[in-house]
């Protein structure tokens, strides 16, 4: 029903439905209110139904989550993106949702992966193992700011967001350290969020993630490599890992500068050839690839238990494998070292060992873009002396 009242010298309507509000005032007769609040009435009622409760009545969290159903799962990266969701989902006292990624036999030599989603209890009928609610305990003391602003934003009508609640998270995370392509990553989630609400019939909502300055992507990427002193104290620190795999895991992405997520996810038994010494990644992050395997990482592989032709070689989770690289990380006295961080150092070294030869370095690391490598390759005047002594030579 449209109420009609008094406002000044005229007359004002709202019109207030479950799931729409409208107003309007300035009417010079009752009737002409009347007329008005008739009208928006049927439009109203010929409107199509928003989907869940509309952006006035759904939280962040909650908005995040029918996004994970709709959107996420159609991504490739759908399993980093549930875990940046899972925070929110955390901090609004929702179940957390847990990608669950299927393999499509298409019959072919190159199968197709697929994601559901399963959901996991907002509250654990068992307390995580020590290790792992220490770890998550430290990570979260670490970062009070931002959890605070993420737990406001999580807990806000979407439509209520303003970008000033979106500012708030990016000082905070500056504020604790994190890099720019960091709070970018999270942005560029909160961004793609709101242009999804006119699929939900929500109408087309501000982007307010826009509204706000991005940190720059420029000079911020990460160049921090593992040192052949600190490389001596996580051998002796792996030794004392429970977890037999975790050591065998951080070699061999030393040898072979393949990402977490494609050595914890991807890499199967079925997929090594010993007799060419590759690894196929059928599905790597910028498309099936080879990994050439030097004799050191073909050996690491060759002293792993094994298993069957579609296990995983390394049957690691991704909580698992960062609480123990953590601790082994405080028993080596080794600060500000990333499992990623491995890559890089792997790829520092070849681009040595390969005297700069970007093309055999781009197969080893499966980076899309050739100037992607540049970074790894610091060629001086001396090694170009050196490169032309040596072609006159073979001459």
């Amino acid at each position: 029903m449209a109420s009609i009242y008094r406002e000044g010298k005229g007359w004002a309507v709202r019109v207030r439905t479950r799931l729409h509000r409208r107003y309007k005032s300035g009417f010079r007769t009752h009737a002409e209110a009347r007329e008005w609040g008739r009208e928006t009435e049927s439009a109203v009622a010929k409107t199509k139904q928003p989907k869940g409760l509309g952006p006035q009545q759904t939280t962040l969290a909650m908005t995040l989550r029918m996004y994970a159903e709709d959107f996420s799962v159609k991504k490739k990266g759908c399993m980093q993106e549930v875990v940046r969701i899972n925070r929110y989902l955390a901090l609004a006292q929702l179940p957390r949702l847990k990608a669950v990624r299927k393999r499509v036999d298409t019959g072919g030599d190159t199968p197709r992966w697929s994601f559901t989603l399963e959901e996991r209890p907002a509250s654990r009928a068992h307390p995580l193992p020590r290790p792992f609610e220490t770890h998550r305990q430290a990570r979260l003391a670490a970062r009070p700011r931002s959890t605070a602003a993420r737990q406001r934003l999580a807990t806000l009508p979407v439509a209520r967001i303003a970008a000033y609640d979106i500012n708030e998270l990016v000082k905070a995370m500056l504020a604790e350290g994190n890099a720019p392509a960091t709070i970018r990553i999270e942005l560029a989630l909160l961004s793609a969020l709101f242009k999804t609400t006119e699929v939900w019939e929500w109408g087309k909502l501000p982007n307010v993630a826009h509204a706000v300055r991005w940190p720059s992507a420029r000079g911020s990427a990460r160049d921090r490599t593992l040192s052949a002193l600190e490389e001596q104290r996580l051998a002796a620190a792996l030794l004392d890992c429970r977890n037999r795999l975790v050591a065998p895991f951080v070699w061999f992405a030393i040898e072979t500068a393949v990402r977490k997520s494609e050595g914890l996810f991807i890499a199967r038994w079925k997929d090594l050839d010993e007799s060419r010494r590759t690894l196929k990644l059928v599905e790597a992050k910028t498309g099936p690839r080879k990994v050439p395997l030097t004799r050191a990482a073909l050996a690491i592989l060759q002293a792993l238990p094994g298993g069957g032709p579609d296990e995983r070689i390394f049957p690691l989770s991704p909580d698992a494998l960062d609480a123990a690289w953590a601790r082994a990380c405080k028993r080596a006295g080794i600060e500000n070292l990333h499992i990623h961080d491995l890559r890089h150092t792997a790829a520092t070294r070849y681009a040595k060992r390969l005297h700069g030869d970007i093309f055999l370095l781009q197969l080893i690391t499966g980076h899309r873009s050739l100037s992607q490598l540049r970074r790894y390759v610091n060629p001086t005047v001396d090694d170009v002396v050196r490169a032309l002594d040596a072609t006159e030579a073979a001459g």
